[in-house]
């Protein structure tokens, strides 16, 4: 994830990823995957954010097809020794598709967030 406010420039990747699959009769299947971590640098200061939310979606269609996906709606973490950092998903982008015989995926990814620094006291 990367960005730029005020020629401050943001740049995020995650470093661990959520997963889970659940599975249902008969014959579906979802799997999920999410951002758990991400570290970067906001300016020259480190930044390490945690998931604190994460949505899952999981639907079906005959024959056989379950799709699931997953995606990470917030997470905190500190920036530096002196701010908190909070991420904040407000545009989610979805795709959908299948393979024979019988296999569905979806997944999920953030489009837009809002990163909020706030001062320690």
């Amino acid at each position: 994830m990367q960005g730029a406010f005020n020629r401050i420039l943001v740049d995020l990747t995650t470093t661990e990823v959520g997963m889970e699959k659940k599975e249902r009769f008969p014959y579906r299947g979802y799997g999920f995957a999410w951002a758990k971590a991400m570290r970067g640098y906001i300016g020259a200061n480190k930044v390490t954010l945690t998931a604190k939310k994460a949505a899952r979606e999981q639907k079906w269609s005959f024959p056989y097809s379950g799709y699931g996906s997953a995606w990470t709606q917030e997470m905190s973490g500190e920036c530096g020794g002196q701010l908190e950092a909070d991420l904040l998903t407000t545009d989610v982008g979805r795709h959908k598709g299948w393979g024979f015989p019988y296999l569905g995926y979806r997944f999920a990814w953030a489009n837009s967030s809002i990163l909020t620094l706030t001062l320690n006291e």
